[in-house]
């Protein structure tokens, strides 16, 4: 373990094993959270006391990476999720030996899903001893139907994340806060680059303009979003479904699925396509004039951007999606690590959150929500360290108005300072930071954006 890893886990044990380890991914959070829990259970069992660790995970495959994980620390976990059937007996029956002393310790391991889901709650609530509740990302289990399952009678609970607040969700923040506790240790991406534990990069900020039918597609959504707001005042807890969330949705995919994308995608990778370990990340579904002009058979991003990388340009290139199943995802990292066979991995969001592609050198961000959580997310998966990697490359496509075209000051404004807020806070640890700042200063100054 890294001196800073050590801290923080003397940290947590100063808050009497409570607390959120806010540090950045790549930076060892589960080997830290592991060395905890170990700690932990040592000093319980000198005094007779055994602990029963559970550890709650977004998905299986992460599920799978804290399973081998704690494999290493001497322990043979429960992996709970899927059928019930796979992992009930085996969880009740050690529930069971705590009960009647026989236990010395145990670790369950499981996705949310599995986690908030009546029968594994059932055998929590039928453990009396210690319990240890650590949740990977967990700013995850702040929702409404995840936080109102999580065990009051851990006595031991640790968060892991690097961006625990919620975004548009005070409440959820909250509760976290106040279930898990504060924030004991915090290792930013920048001083984790400082301590070595994650490489440098260097950051290439690419401009594309909206077409004549998105800028009023995008002026039309505006329009309604502007009406909403004006009847019901400004809210941050705008649902989903509602007819302002699916506005807010409708109008973010707009920019995220920007045909002028993948022209300039084009020439970023052509100038890139002797390089090993590439990412490409594109925007979630389909155009949203897809479905305004009927069209819905259009090729996703995903699809047009694999149909370029694989066909037009002869890289060996694959897709990573929800739909790949488990044992071609870890097939498709083996090879990719292998840096033999498999040029470039294409996604949407399942390279977002704690897949492990330390080889990976350069990332193209075709689309990134405004939620900060995601593109911190995924400059982290391009920063681990690896053999040989001492410096990695981002490309980002930033969507700006079209000169000429009727959109209106302020919306143009608005447009563009959502996109420079993403590129301020990478541009800000970049390597070549006086020059991506240069790129964008005519940009900043046109709009009045200076400050941002």
């Amino acid at each position: 373990m890294r001196d800073y890893q050590k801290q923080a886990v003397q940290n947590w044990f100063r808050n009497h094993c409570r607390g959120i380890l806010r540090m950045a991914t790549g930076t060892g959070k589960t080997l830290t959270a592991l060395s905890a829990a170990a700690q932990l259970s040592k000093l319980l069992q000198g005094r007779q006391q055994p602990l029963l660790t559970v550890v709650v995970a977004p998905f299986q495959h992460l599920v799978d990476q804290w399973a081998k994980d704690i494999v290493r620390f001497g322990v043979t976990p429960i992996r709970a999720y899927e059928s019930t059937d796979s992992w009930y007996r085996r969880a009740s029956s050690l529930v069971d030996a705590f009960a009647l002393g026989t236990a010395r310790g145990g670790v369950i391991v499981t996705t949310n899903a599995t986690f908030s889901a009546e029968p594994l709650q059932g055998v929590l609530r039928r453990h009396r001893g210690h319990l240890l509740v650590v949740a990977d990302e967990c700013h995850n289990l702040g929702a409404k139907h995840l936080r109102n399952r999580l065990p009051e009678a851990a006595a031991y609970r640790l968060g892991l994340s690097a961006t625990p607040e919620r975004w548009f969700d005070d409440q959820g923040t909250e509760a976290l806060r106040s279930y898990f506790g504060d924030a004991v240790f915090e290792m930013g991406i920048g001083d984790a680059i400082k301590a070595g534990a994650l490489c440098r990069y260097t950051y290439k900020p690419v401009l594309v303009e909206l077409d004549s039918d998105e800028t009023a597609l995008y002026a039309e959504v505006t329009e309604k979003i502007a009406k909403i707001l004006a009847v019901q005042g400004f809210t941050e807890e705008a649902d989903a479904d509602s007819p302002l969330g699916m506005l807010l949705r409708k109008r973010s995919n707009i920019l995220g699925h920007a045909r002028g994308k993948l022209a300039a995608l084009r020439g970023q990778v052509h100038a890139r396509r002797d390089d090993w370990y590439q990412l490409l990340y594109c925007a979630e579904g389909r155009h949203p004039l897809a479905y305004e002009d009927g069209d819905p058979d259009e090729p996703s991003q995903l699809e047009q951007a694999l149909r370029l990388v694989g066909h037009d340009l002869r890289m060996p290139a694959a897709k990573y999606t929800s739909e790949t199943p488990r044992e071609k995802r870890r097939d498709l990292l083996k090879r990719f690590g292998s840096g033999t066979d498999l040029q470039v991995l294409l996604s949407m969001r399942c390279l977002d959150e704690g897949v492990d592609v330390p080889d990976a050198r350069t990332a193209y961000l075709l689309a990134s929500s405004t939620n900060p959580r995601q593109f911190i997310q995924r400059r982290g998966r391009v920063l681990r360290r690896a053999p040989g990697k001492e410096l990695a490359d981002i490309v980002d496509f930033i969507v700006v108005p079209p000169d000429g075209e009727a959109l209106q000051r302020e919306t143009e404004r608005r447009m563009v300072a959502r996109e420079l807020t993403r590129v301020t806070e990478f541009a800000r640890l970049a390597e070549n930071e006086a020059e991506t700042l240069d790129i964008l200063r005519p940009l900043r100054t046109q709009f009045g954006l200076l400050d941002i």
